[in-house]
């Protein structure tokens, strides 16, 4: 099972532990509403599979994969691929909108690679 300690940066994972209880980031026109970590290894259920909020977007690309779909759309309708998609971590809310980042990997030396943000919509 994903870790979400070994998926997020120590200091982002402190960060996300320090947020007021109203933790929301006002970011362009968004308005973003963290998780904390604990509410991030809650489970949600999406389409009856019991799946920690944090990897919220593995269950949805199962469910689109059942339906034989093979990539949503990302930006300018440009193919965002599912393989992609079950890498990344869900962090935040802004309505039906994620705020989403891809899990972070370990190289070889040990060291954390640094990821970007995306939203998806």
């Amino acid at each position: 099972m994903l870790s979400l300690e070994a998926s997020l940066p120590s200091d982002f994972l402190r960060w996300l532990e320090n947020l007021p209880e109203i933790h929301v980031v006002q970011y362009k026109d968004n308005e973003w509403q963290f998780w904390t970590p604990q509410e991030l290894k809650e489970s949600t259920l999406v389409n009856k599979v019991s799946i920690p909020q944090f990897s919220l977007l593995t269950a949805f690309v199962a469910m689109y994969r059942a339906m034989g779909l093979t990539s949503a759309k990302g930006p300018a309708a440009k193919p965002f691929l599912y393989d992609r998609l079950e890498r990344c971590l869900t962090l935040a809310t802004d309505n039906e909108d994620y705020l989403i980042v891809v899990r972070m990997t370990r190289t070889r030396s040990g060291s954390s690679a640094r990821t970007m943000p995306s939203v998806a919509k």
